[in-house]
C-alpha cells in the first residue's frame, strides 16, 4: 500500500473498497508505515494491526466493491477522532 504526504497537513492512503452497505462504504487500508511517527498511535491503536478499516459516507454512489481508491486523511481530524473516541467519554 502506498501511503504518502500531500501536505504537511494532509495523508493520503490507497485502499480497496471491501463492502458497501446503504449510504457507507468501508474501506480496507493495508499497514501505513506513516503510523510509526504519529503522535497519537499510542492511544489509536490502528498502528497494531496491520489492516485497517475506514467507513466513509458514500454520497454519489459510484463505486464498486474491489474498486482501488485514495482516502486523503488531514492530521488534525486524527487528534479529533482520537478526543471522541477515548477522552470525551
Amino acid at each position: 500500500m502506498s501511503s504518502h504526504l500531500y501536505n504537511k497537513n494532509t495523508i493520503v492512503h490507497s485502499g480497496v473498497i471491501s463492502k458497501i452497505a446503504g449510504d457507507s462504504i468501508i474501506v480496507s487500508l493495508e499497514q501505513n508505515i506513516l503510523c510509526d511517527s504519529c503522535r497519537a498511535k499510542a492511544a489509536c491503536g490502528i498502528s497494531e494491526s496491520n489492516t485497517k478499516k475506514v467507513e466513509i459516507i458514500n454520497s454519489i454512489d459510484s463505486f464498486k466493491i474491489n474498486e482501488h481508491v485514495k482516502v486523503v486523511l488531514k492530521k488534525t481530524l486524527g487528534f479529533k477522532a482520537v478526543f471522541w473516541a477515548y477522552i470525551f467519554p
